[in-house]
Order: structure tokens, then C-alpha cells, then sequence
């Protein structure tokens, strides 16, 4: 009953171009505007908790890929020896077979 006193209060106010003085609604404005700051605060403080979260993640990951530059480096290689020594035995024993086909044709021409 007392909310809509107050209504009618600045209605009536309203109607002789005095509604401003008197505003029913000032103190829940007040209060929203209270809680819209608080909640707002909230938000940048846990957005700026976050973002150090990941900066720290991308500090901690450009140290770990920088670690594993070095591994992937020595695997890389390891895989190029490995690939360049069985293309060496492959080369190896298709000269060696083409030696032994030429020297079989050799023999069976002379």
C-alpha cells in the first residue's frame, strides 16, 4: 500500500511539473545501479584473473616448445640418418643386382 502511496505521490507531483522532487523509484534505482557497479567489478576482476591465467599458460607453453625445439631438432635428425642410410643399402643392392644381370647377360652373349 505504501508503494502505491507513493506513486500517486509523484503522479500528482508530475502533474504540476514537480514530479522530479520526489522520485519513488530513486532508492531501487540507487541500489540497481549499486549491484550493475558490484557485478561489474566482479566481471574485471575474474576477466583479469583469467588473462594472467593465460598469459602464464602461454609463457609456461613458448618455454616447454622451446624445450622441445631441441628434441624434435635431434628426431628430425636421426630420422634423416636412418632414411639416408637404408636409401644407401637399397641404392647398394640395385647396383649390385644390375652388376650381376649385366654380367650374366655378358656371359650368355660371348
Amino acid at each position: 500500500m505504501g508503494n502505491a502511496a507513493k506513486g500517486m505521490a509523484h503522479g500528482v507531483l508530475g502533474l504540476f511539473g514537480a514530479g522530479s522532487a520526489y522520485d519513488p523509484l530513486g532508492e531501487a534505482r540507487a541500489d540497481l545501479a549499486k549491484v550493475q557497479s558490484d557485478q561489474q567489478a566482479m566481471i574485471n576482476t575474474n576477466t583479469l584473473t583469467e588473462l594472467k591465467i593465460i598469459q602464464t599458460t602461454l609463457q609456461t607453453e613458448a618455454i616447454l616448445d622451446e624445450q622441445n625445439k631441441n628434441i624434435l631438432e635431434k628426431t628430425i635428425e636421426l630420422n634423416n640418418d636412418a632414411l639416408s642410410n637404408s636409401l644407401f643399402q637399397v641404392n647398394m643392392f640395385t647396383i649390385f643386382l644390375f652388376v650381376l644381370i649385366f654380367f650374366i647377360l655378358m656371359y650368355i652373349l660371348i
